[in-house]
């Protein structure tokens, strides 16, 4: 068996499953004789590659690939795969979450009871909803968004849908700008690739109706313009809920992050730290995936599903 690194991984796990074969990670120099690579933060570009000489295959511990550079690995005839299936109920249900918060004004009125205990009990919200009064527009019906699809439609939400890329026997838009002046809610399950990079501008969230939430549990990197969409949930009363930022890690310098944090929105803007994917038994799963995508690898010198 060829050895095995991690750059960022679950290395304590991989000592445990191949202890003859496990190459410690230095951060510096070439690693001569590493065949296979774990990743799952670090970005891998044409340089990273470099000190990988014998480099065969790379496994993306998550389901996005966006910090591994396809062009670069395609070179050199590295093969890549990621982990698309080990979170998906995850995602849907947070996604589902920020939405039934929403509907159900859990945010405004928490942070106006805060700010005044007199309107206990006051139906301050016109705009509370029920399920049947609410339109939820999902933006890509792969693995996740399907699965929120199902179930907003499974609790009385109607469900439309935009994907270029895949059919679905209900609900089906062929046109992105009629979806977002349709929805009362849009959630994005798209990924991270040079048509979807900055998708959320100006025309975007000025397609959308006044007063509907915006959805992100996908990629930090959607957002194309934080001060637009500042203006919009200021001026136009649009709700944000974001499990992503595109300034990750270094959350602080996050236009969003600074005004969530100091409350400007009064519960219209709600942030949460790129969690939507775990859960014990999703981080349990993802290592049986990447086990069994390790595995294939080293018996028949492929991936099971590889993205190149």
């Amino acid at each position: 068996m060829a050895l095995i690194a991690t750059t960022d991984g679950p290395a304590t796990w991989l000592r445990e499953q191949f202890p003859a074969h496990f190459c410690p990670w230095r951060p510096e120099g070439a690693l001569p004789g590493v065949a296979l690579l774990l990743v799952h933060q670090t970005v891998v570009d044409a340089a990273f590659l470099s000190r990988l000489p014998d480099l065969k295959g790379i496994i993306r511990l998550g389901v996005g690939y966006d910090k591994v550079d396809l062009k670069a690995c395609r070179a050199l005839g590295v093969s890549v795969t990621n982990l698309p299936a080990y979170c998906t109920e995850e995602v849907a249900l947070s996604a589902l979450a920020f939405i039934l918060d929403w509907s159900r004004g859990h945010g405004e009125l928490e942070a106006n009871l805060k700010g005044e205990p007199g309107r206990w009990q006051r139906h301050s919200l016109a705009r509370i909803r029920g399920a049947k009064d609410v339109c939820v527009g999902v933006v890509g019906a792969g693995r996740i968004g399907s699965r929120v699809m199902r179930l907003a439609g499974g609790l009385g939400f109607r469900v439309l849908a935009y994907d270029p890329h895949v059919r679905v026997q209900k609900g089906q838009v062929d046109d992105l700008e009629m979806l977002l002046q349709t929805a009362d809610v849009v959630t994005l399950h798209v990924p991270l690739d040079g048509q979807t990079a900055g998708l959320i501008d100006s025309a975007f969230l000025g397609a959308m109706k006044p007063d509907a939430l915006l959805v992100n549990t996908a990629r930090g990197g959607l957002l194309g313009d934080a001060d637009a969409l500042l203006h919009a949930i200021e001026h136009r009363g649009l709700s944000a809920c974001f499990d992503v930022l595109p300034e990750e890690p270094e959350v602080e310098r996050s236009p969003l992050f600074q005004h969530w944090q100091s409350g400007t929105f009064a519960g219209r803007l709600r942030i949460t730290p790129h969690n939507a994917f775990h859960s014990q038994q999703s981080a349990h799963q993802l290592l049986l995936d990447a086990r069994k995508e390790l595995v294939h690898f080293q018996e028949c010198g492929a991936f099971t599903s590889p993205v190149l």
